[in-house]
Order: structure tokens, then C-alpha cells, then sequence
């Protein structure tokens, strides 16, 4: 911009020049609107009082005296604004340079300066520029760190899920294994040999005659026309309890259907997975029964330990079959108690059939004092131990069931689990 100033400067000389050559007086000789020396003040006091009877003349003289006073403010206006353009060309300059001091280089694609740009940024402005550079690549290294490390923790959080769930059952199935090892029986078990069973037997004599009070399994809602078989879940005092009823109507008389049921239940039979070791008959209404019962499972097999007692109450309207079995692992750890009503009564007023057999089964887990093993351990072998044997139970009635429905002459059995 030096050339712009150059001919700003030139052209005010030359307009000075003019506004010089514009106020030269030829009549006077000197510059109008300047101080006149003495000599001439003497001479245009001579002259102007010479020439004031001419007015056209002093007119015209005061008409260019104006006309020179303007053109003089003007060019002082004119000088004045040209110095305060200097002034703003010069600040402008300053700033343009320090624009170009402190301009940025551009950035590659790795984020680097390139070394043309800073050539151009002074020492100080370049070094922070570089520490900026580093301190935002750490920054993009941290942020990718710390979301893979999220990443890795959430997957942690369900692998720890995952094994404490394994490890649960792990400690669950080695408890189970202790309490479900089969090993013989020691000789102060009441169940090892027969003449030990007479405390056991006096415990389910107690319990028969118990059962014989509780009648409130037989419904009066369930109809007694249609063959029916269920099992239900139910939490009593005991804790879980498995129970399972059936109804069965038979086109025998109650006698009949009595006898041939007490019959059935009190003599030995062969069955897959129980054998008998001993059948004793106390008196004619009263059987007891100690046998071995094997509990198959998807792994292995287990040997339950099992006494009965068997009791038939007559009475006129009914007759009334009462089980109570007392099942021990070899362990002793679980204790299972099955109790199982039976009722014979005459069908009300049912052209059908003459009798109706009800039969309610109850199974429970009974938890040994002074255990050891973890609840929650004890929890798990007692839900194994409790489905193997309701399945092995539901079998057995809708044996009966069958056997009772051939015996009868037909009917049509419906069932509900």
C-alpha cells in the first residue's frame, strides 16, 4: 500500500500548487487572504482610497477574497482527513502483519501442522499449537481406552454372573452327592434289622390313627360319576408338599370293591424298582411292611429305605383304608413321610355305579435335626429326591386306578396333573 500513499501525497502537492496559482492577485502582486507587508498596506491604503468611488471593483475584490477563503478551508479539510487516512492505512498495515504473524497453518489429515504454515507463527504461538496437538491425541487415546474398558467390564459383569450361577450348582451337586451317597445302613438303624422297627411302628400306629380323624381330603364337590386323576403343589407346614387324588366309581358294591382293594394292598407284589424285606400281619386289620424302593435318576440310581403300615376301618357307610410310610436315604440326611387315605363309599343315588373309591396321597420331606449341610443345599436334594418319588407315587395309584376301572367291568379315566 506504500504506492497508494505515494500518489495521495503527489496529488496534494498538486492541488496545493493550484490553490496557490488560484489566490495570486496580479493587480496587487501578493496571495489574497495573506498578511501584506507594510509597503503594500501603505499602497492599497493609497489605492482603496483612490478607488472607493469605484464599488464595481471593491465587489469583485471581496467576491475573490471569499472564493480564496474557501478554497484554503477546504484544502486544510482535505489535509486533515488525509492524515487520519495515513493513520488508519497504518494501523491496518500493523494489524495485516500481525494477521500474518499469528495466522494458523492449516492441518493435515493426521492432525499435524505442516512445516510451510509454521514457518510463519512465531516460537511461542507454534509451541503451544504442537502441546494442543499431543494433548488432544491423548485425549482420543483415553476416550477409545476407557470405551473398550467399559466394553470389558459389562462382559465381565456376565461372565461373574454366569460362573457364580455354575459355581452355585456345583456346590449344590457335590451337597447333593453327599446326601444321596448310598451306603449301607449302620446296625443301630431302626430300619437295619426287624427286631429295631418296633419304635418306628409305634411312631406310625400314631400317625394312622391321627390320619383316620383327618377325612377332609374326600370333596363333596368332586363328582363322583367320572374317573379322575390329579396332582397339585402345595405348601403346607411341612414345606413343600406333593398330594395326588383320584376318584374312581365302580359298578361293584362297596364290599366288593373293599375286599378286592385290601387284598391288592396287603399281599407282597413284584414290582421293577421295590422289593420287600419282610410283610407281618399284627391282626387281621393291621399289615406291616418293610421294603427297599430304588429311585432312578438321569445319572445315577439310588436305594430308598421304606416301612408301611397298612389299617382297614369298617363302618357302616364306609370303609376307610389308612397308609403311612416313613422313607429314609441311606445317609439318614432325608427324611420322606407318605401318607394315603383310601375311602370306599355307596354312590348317592347314581345309576352308573354302586360304589366310589377316593384315594388322597400326601408327600413331604421331614428336615433332620442338627444338619450340617447348607438350607439351601438341603433345599435342592430335597425337591430331586421329592419329584423322583411323586412320579414313582402317581404311577403307583394309576395303577391301582386301572386295576380297579378292569375290575369294575370298564369306564373311561380322565386325568389332570
Amino acid at each position: 500500500m506504500s504506492f497508494l500513499l505515494e500518489e495521495a501525497e503527489s496529488a496534494a502537492t498538486l492541488t496545493d500548487a493550484l490553490a496557490l496559482l488560484d489566490s495570486w492577485d496580479p493587480s496587487t502582486g501578493s496571495v489574497n487572504g495573506t498578511s501584506p507587508s507594510p509597503i503594500s498596506e501603505a499602497g492599497d491604503s493609497s489605492g482603496s482610497s483612490r478607488s472607493s468611488a469605484n464599488p464595481e471593483e471593491l465587489e469583485i475584490k471581496r467576491k475573490k477574497r471569499r472564493a480564496s477563503d474557501y478554497s484554503l478551508k477546504f484544502q486544510r479539510r482535505k489535509k486533515e482527513e488525509l492524515l487520519v487516512l495515513r493513520d488508519e492505512v497504518a494501523a491496518l498495515e500493523a494489524e495485516l502483519e500481525h494477521l500474518r504473524l499469528t495466522k494458523r497453518a492449516p492441518c493435515t489429515e493426521d492432525g499435524r501442522q505442516s512445516r510451510q504454515s509454521t514457518s510463519h507463527c512465531t516460537p511461542v504461538k507454534a509451541g503451544w499449537h504442537r502441546t494442543a496437538i499431543v494433548k488432544f491425541h491423548e485425549r482420543q487415546r483415553a476416550e477409545n481406552t476407557k470405551r473398550k474398558l467399559l466394553a470389558l467390564a459389562r462382559k465381565q459383569v456376565g461372565v461373574n454372573e454366569s460362573v457364580r450361577r455354575l459355581l452355585q450348582k456345583s456346590a449344590g451337586f457335590e451337597e447333593f452327592e453327599s446326601l444321596l451317597q448310598s451306603r449301607p445302613l449302620p446296625t443301630r438303624h431302626p430300619l437295619a434289622q426287624l427286631d429295631h422297627s418296633s419304635l418306628l411302628i409305634s411312631q406310625l400306629e400314631r400317625v394312622v390313627e391321627g390320619m383316620r380323624m383327618d377325612m377332609n381330603f374326600t370333596c363333596a364337590s368332586v363328582d363322583a360319576s367320572s374317573t379322575s386323576s390329579k396332582m397339585l403343589i402345595k405348601h403346607a407346614d411341612q414345606g413343600k408338599m406333593v398330594e395326588i387324588t383320584t376318584t374312581t366309581p365302580m359298578a361293584c358294591s362297596m364290599q366288593v370293591a373293599s375286599s378286592w382293594l385290601w387284598e391288592n394292598l396287603s399281599t407282597l407284589r413284584e414290582y421293577p424298582d421295590k422289593s420287600y424285606n419282610y410283610l407281618r400281619w399284627t391282626n387281621p386289620d393291621t399289615v406291616e411292611k418293610n421294603y427297599l424302593m430304588t429311585l432312578r435318576g438321569q445319572a445315577r440310581s439310588m436305594q430308598v429305605n421304606g416301612l408301611q403300615l397298612l389299617r382297614k376301618y369298617e363302618e357302616p357307610n364306609r370303609v376307610i383304608l389308612v397308609r403311612s410310610n416313613f422313607l429314609v436315604l441311606p445317609t439318614e440326611s432325608l427324611r420322606f413321610r407318605n401318607n394315603c387315605w383310601t375311602t370306599i363309599t355307596p354312590a348317592d343315588g347314581n345309576a352308573q355305579c354302586e360304589s366310589v373309591v377316593r384315594t388322597c396321597v400326601q408327600l413331604y420331606a421331614e428336615c433332620k435335626e442338627g444338619l450340617s449341610v447348607r438350607p439351601e443345599d438341603f433345599e435342592t436334594a430335597k425337591n430331586l429326591v421329592l419329584d423322583a418319588l411323586s412320579g414313582m407315587y402317581r404311577d403307583h395309584s394309576q395303577t391301582i386306578q386301572n386295576a380297579l376301572i378292569e375290575e369294575s367291568g370298564g369306564g373311561t379315566m380322565t386325568q389332570a396333573a
